[in-house]
């Protein structure tokens, strides 16, 4: 009896037999089919596990290595591990030193790798030239950002700024002087100082404007000052003790007759608490004070006040220490009014109160010659004023007027009657004349009251 020949061969499949199969033996009979594809899939395995046992075959798969590895990596940096493939494993990656210090550097020289190899800080022959039209950005507009700190700057509004201005000494000789601070181009027209002095241009006696070389203007080193128009102005100048100036407001219940400094005072209604006050009936307005004699010396002094409503003004003096005059009011256009009426009968008021009235009247009268000069012929009649007198009526003058009685002579007298403050009784008697009935008697009268 033989074996079946076996080959390193796997078989896609196991034959089946069939019903209507012979039967049939031998190396290659179908009885034999099925035996020799499952000898042939036999050897084929056993060779993979031989291979795979010997290592002449890798595995596909496995849960461990049969023994541990070492992976590392060499060159620009360094790196390893341990494997064993039953987990992952990582490690660090040390980079290799390049040699450059750590630091912030303008100028850096990198390899073809990327890496900074050399390093160095910019120097002035690292900035290439350029034309400053190329510059685009980044240009300073003002000294600091240039760096410049031993110049004047200016602000947005165009005005230099700096602690302080030095300019040369001396006087304008035209307009490319050089010394002074000028305007513009115009260097004679400036503020110029002299050079005179223990040494040249060191000391200063005078400081000058000069327009167009022309000096209008100067102040000394004593403070005196002149101008090209009026000369030193100190000789034209009052003294304060001289000046007639603003006083303000004096304390409440002030003295008035302590109130003697010249100027201007500030009067209100807390003032004329004070004593010597003048009788006004307004508190507000303005009290001036003028002297007429030396300093310290009460004589000589006025006081005028001046109220602001009502316009009333007030005057009194004084010669000799608290010999004050009264107060006495002053009448203007403004209170001093004359009423009256001009025209016809009329009147005239006062500013004293007085009252003049005048006008004219008649009585109808029974003249002629009486039988017996015991009996004189006489009339009475009223006149009424133009204008009641307010108090009373204490003067009445009548004067005959002979042409209106028809060209008839009037030998007789008026007298006066009673009186009020509105009217006055006039009565006429007759001495002499010729007979007539119903003739008038015409006068003129002036009556005076207040």
């Amino acid at each position: 009896m033989a074996n079946l020949q076996e080959k390193l061969f796997w078989e896609p499949g196991i034959y089946q037999l069939e019903t209507s199969d012979p039967v049939l033996a031998g190396p290659d009979g179908i009885d034999n089919l099925q035996g020799k594809q499952l000898a042939n899939r036999t050897v084929y395995l056993k060779d993979q596990v031989e291979q795979l046992a010997s290592g002449k075959q890798p595995a596909g798969n496995a849960a461990k290595l049969s023994a541990a590895r070492k992976i590392e990596a060499t060159g620009d940096g360094s790196w390893n591990v341990v494997f064993d493939g039953s987990r992952d494993v990582s490690g660090q990656l040390t980079l290799r030193d390049s040699g450059v210090e750590p630091g912030d550097y303008g100028i850096v020289t990198v390899d073809a790798k990327g890496r900074v190899t050399k390093a160095r800080q910019m120097t002035g022959d690292d900035v290439p030239a350029h034309d400053w039209s190329k510059i685009s950005t980044g240009k300073p507009t003002t000294l600091a950002g240039y760096g410049i700190a031993d110049a004047a700057s200016k602000d947005a509004g165009n005005r230099v700024w700096a602690t302080a201005f030095r300019a040369s000494k001396g006087l304008p000789s035209g307009d490319d002087s050089s010394s002074g601070f000028a305007f513009g181009s115009d260097g004679d027209t400036g503020l110029f100082a002299d050079t005179s002095g223990s040494s040249a241009n060191m000391g200063t006696n005078n400081l000058f404007l000069h327009i167009d070389s022309t000096r209008v203007f100067q102040v000394s080193n004593a403070g005196r000052v002149w101008t090209s128009s009026y000369g030193f102005l100190d000789d034209k100048f009052a003294s304060k003790v001289d000046a007639f100036r603003t006083q303000g407001q004096p304390m409440d219940k002030v003295d008035w007759n302590t109130l003697l400094e010249p100027g201007v005072y500030s009067i209100v209604d807390t003032t004329f608490n004070g004593l010597n006050a003048p009788p006004a009936s307004y508190f507000w307005g303005t009290l001036q004070v003028m002297r007429g004699s030396p300093r310290g010396s009460v004589g000589g002094v006025t006081q005028i006040y001046t109220t602001h409503g009502g316009m009333s003004v007030w005057l009194r003096t004084a010669w000799n220490d608290q010999a004050w005059q009264p107060w006495q009011q002053l009448w203007h256009s403004g209170n001093l009014v004359f009423s009256g009426v001009m025209e016809g009968n009329g009147y005239q008021r006062l500013p004293s109160g007085l009252i003049i009235q005048w006008g004219q009247g008649s009585l109808l009268a029974t003249l002629g010659l009486p039988s017996s000069f015991n009996s004189p012929l006489f009339t009475t009649g009223e006149i009424t004023f133009r204008t009641s007198f307010p108090s009373a009526c204490f003067s009445i003058m009548v004067n005959g007027n002979e042409n209106s009685v028809n060209s008839q002579t009037q030998e007789g007298y008026f007298w006066v009657g009673g009186r009020s403050k509105e009217k006055a009784t006039i009565g006429y008697t007759q001495t002499f004349g010729s007979s007539g009935v119903g003739e008038r008697t015409a006068f003129d009268w002036i009556a005076i009251g207040y």
